[in-house]
């Protein structure tokens, strides 16, 4: 049906509906004329000839309108898919994408490769810093880890590849006001674990940052995601074969949650660090 345009389906229902109407009147008036003129009611022949006429046309007219109907979603569907990929930000991708109808969700995992498929309906949060957590489709992160070549992204920024700022506080706010309208608009916001461990802030920035500057982005970042968590419908899941970790600048301190009110409890600890 890919191929058949829309003019084409309607003509063809047109001159069905034609075909069945004008052959259903020119075989009453055959019957009524042999009926007339012989005086003999319609054959059984011609009974059954007439019935079968009269299906195969309602079957045609089926067959039609079904490819209509799957042009139609075929035709908005790639439109709607092609103004995705269009997109060059994370703000344009979620201005653009259609509302689902179902509720957001929060998801604590893994991040697939780029290669193996994301889901359109998937926004995947990674740690960023404050030059490249803003870019453009394709630019280069220019970082290691989940920026570097061998990252989630392959080392390229993508509209459905969201930085969170885990280096210097004070530019996640927009990216959270973000992540909150796309889930007002059902989709799944992926905050990232690694061997079921809470992987915004957990290595890099940890390495790099004095544990005063450390523990002031964690506080932020977890403020941030608290709040999405917490937004009325939204759906908390995750991979919870095992808690999640979190471990403190100097690893002495560990929390970890596999619910809702744990993540919430966890989240009042950190802020009172």
């Amino acid at each position: 049906m890919r191929f058949v345009t829309v003019s084409t389906l309607l003509s063809l229902i047109l001159v069905n509906q034609a075909l069945l109407g004008n052959g259903s009147q020119q075989y009453a008036d055959m019957f009524s004329q042999d009926k007339s003129q012989q005086g003999s009611p319609k054959t059984k022949e011609n009974k059954i000839f007439e019935k079968w006429y009269r299906a195969g046309g309602q079957i045609f007219t089926g067959i039609s309108l079904l490819g209509f109907a799957s042009m139609f979603r075929n035709k908005f569907g790639r439109s709607s898919r092609r103004k995705l990929k269009r997109s060059k930000t994370t703000d344009q991708y979620v201005e653009k994408f259609d509302d689902t109808g179902r509720k957001g969700v929060i998801h604590f995992g893994s991040i697939p490769q780029i290669s193996q498929g994301w889901k359109s309906d998937h926004l995947y949060c990674w740690g960023a810093n404050a030059e490249n957590q803003s870019l453009n489709r394709k630019e280069s992160l220019n970082g290691g880890g989940m920026a570097g070549p061998s990252g989630p992204s392959q080392g390229r920024a993508h509209p459905q590849y969201v930085g969170i700022n885990t280096m210097s506080h004070g530019t996640n706010q927009a990216i959270f006001s973000n992540l909150e309208k796309a889930l007002d608009k059902g989709m799944v916001v992926v905050i990232p674990t690694f061997r079921q461990r809470f992987s915004l802030g957990g290595q890099i920035s940890k390495r790099l940052l004095r544990e005063e500057q450390w523990v002031r982005v964690q506080k932020e970042v977890f403020a941030g995601i608290r709040t999405l968590v917490n937004k009325e419908d939204v759906i908390f899941s995750g991979d919870f074969s095992a808690p999640v970790m979190w471990s403190s600048h100097d690893g002495n301190l560990t929390y970890s949650f596999k619910n809702k009110d744990e993540f919430n409890q966890m989240v009042e600890q950190i802020l009172s660090l």
